[in-house]
């Protein structure tokens, strides 16, 4: 008989009734999926990752089984009517239904990752920037729920290939099938959406170097400006220092002196646009 529980005090006050387990409270604070065999009875708990609170956690067995969750089950009696005539029919139905809904939920989870890693990838070809703290965050929970699906295909894969007194997968081998092909499924998507926000940070940085280079560029030219101006003035202003001006006026007309003046400026100038075009600050 499966024995369905919402409440968590009274799941585990059923146990203790059975004498099976006395203290499952640990349990809920897991954030891994695992299971742990004994003699009369499997542990099974696989950890929603968001949307439902409570985590699943089942105790199956050859006699009664009891299962925790926040998940509201489908009529699974007529989907698995043969499976159940098998003595290790209802706790092998209930592994495979609790598998189901959980792999939904981490499906679910990955759709939503990958709508809001789509919004940040239009947002960044609109706004030629990227919200760097946006994709982190994102990075971080498909870290998490690829750690959750890592430990779930572990699971699924170690009942599937062994013996257990208690989750026949022989009984139903194309549902565990099923489940397993899903598992990989979700999998190869978190691998892509690793990929993804990794092309995302990539493009980040290209258009970081990028503007850091233009922004060198500018300062490059503003440098050599300033080298220009500085160029024009050095040479009367040198002049005047060396010889002072009343000094060149006794022996120049007001004229010649404002003429070599003019000559100095200009021949200054010239060098100046010379070596502006020959290291290639013209606008390309």
């Amino acid at each position: 008989m499966i024995y369905e529980f919402t409440s968590f005090k009274e799941f585990q006050e059923k146990l203790a009734q059975e004498k099976l387990i006395e203290d499952v409270s640990d349990l809920t604070t897991l954030n891994m999926n695992f299971y742990e065999g004994y003699d009369e009875f499997m542990i099974v708990n696989f950890k929603n990752f968001s949307g439902i609170e409570t985590n699943n956690i089942m105790i199956l067995s050859n006699k009664d089984n009891y299962v925790y969750s926040g998940i509201k089950w489908t009529n699974y009696l007529k989907s698995y009517e043969k499976v159940l005539k098998d003595p290790d029919g209802e706790s092998t139905v209930l592994f495979l239904v609790v598998s189901e809904k959980v792999l939904e939920n981490y499906n679910e989870c990955i759709k939503k990752i990958h709508s809001i890693l789509s919004e940040i990838d239009e947002k960044t070809i609109k706004r030629y920037d990227i919200n760097v703290d946006a994709l982190e965050d994102q990075a971080m929970l498909l870290r998490q729920v690829t750690n959750l699906v890592e430990d779930f295909k572990e699971i699924v894969v170690s009942i599937k290939d062994s013996k257990f007194s208690f989750v026949n997968s022989s009984i139903a081998e194309y549902d565990f099938d099923v489940v397993a092909a899903k598992t990989q499924h979700l999998l190869d998507r978190c691998m892509s959406l690793r990929r993804y926000i990794t092309d995302l940070k990539y493009d980040k940085d290209v258009a970081s170097t990028s503007q850091l280079n233009k922004n060198m560029e500018k300062l490059t030219r503003i440098m050599a400006i300033l080298t220009i101006i500085a160029n024009v003035i050095a040479i009367p202003n040198t002049v005047a220092t060396l010889y002072g001006v009343s000094k060149i006026a006794e022996h120049s007309s007001t004229t010649t002196i404002l003429m070599l003046f003019f000559a100095s400026t200009l021949v200054s100038i010239l060098i100046s646009m010379y070596i502006w075009k020959k290291w290639g600050f013209t606008k390309k």
